[in-house]
């Protein structure tokens, strides 16, 4: 894939994501599956990456995911995509506590790192070591993968750099979700790393 056709997968989400209608739950599938499709390239510069997480940010609003239940899904992305960003202004943290609230508690493993980087950002240590807790207690039973994942979370709270640094080198979970194979972590991490 080259840039320009990366170029025109943007401006053709672009132009889409001005016709999205709540009442279409079919239409805003399949545009947040074009975005993820967007993601997936390998040619996506830093620059191309951050377009596509505004528009991610753009659609994926509380009430569009309160109204259109398929959205749901896509919440734990929109907040990942808030910290690629790191544009915390009020307006943004607004909707970054709006949608938090919609995580799936179900799912914890899954969004982990959305709980980590959330609380590292407004500060709620005792509820995140709740979380790690839980998850740490969930994780038992999985696999190799997702015990790693969840003891460097777990040691990334206690704010030791190191443990921080290797969140960029952990295995990906094994996931049938091609969402979730994404490197989220990682591009969280080069811009959190600057606010913890």
């Amino acid at each position: 894939m080259n840039n320009i056709t990366i170029v025109q997968q943007i401006e053709e989400l672009s132009v889409y994501a001005n016709y999205l209608d709540e009442s279409d739950q079919r239409k805003l599938v399949v545009w947040f599956e074009l975005l993820r499709n967007a993601l997936q390239s390998n040619d996506l510069n830093k620059s191309q990456r951050e377009s596509l997480c505004r528009l991610m940010v753009a659609q994926c609003t509380p009430n569009r995911c309160k109204n259109a239940g398929a959205v749901l899904f896509y919440v734990p992305y929109a907040l990942r995509c808030y910290f690629i960003l790191g544009d915390f202004s009020e307006v943004n943290l607004k909707r970054m506590k709006d949608l938090y609230a919609l995580l799936n508690p179900e799912n914890l493993i899954e969004v982990l790192d959305c709980h980590f980087f959330f609380h590292q950002l407004f500060g709620f240590p005792k509820k995140l070591v709740r979380i790690i807790e839980d998850a740490d207690k969930q994780s038992a039973q999985s696999s190799m993968d997702v015990k790693a994942f969840v003891f460097a979370i777990k040691q990334a709270n206690t704010m030791t750099m190191g443990a921080i640094n290797k969140f960029e080198y952990l295995p990906s979970i094994k996931s049938d979700s091609a969402w979730k194979k994404l490197p989220w972590l990682k591009w969280q991490l080069s811009t959190m790393k600057n606010i913890m």
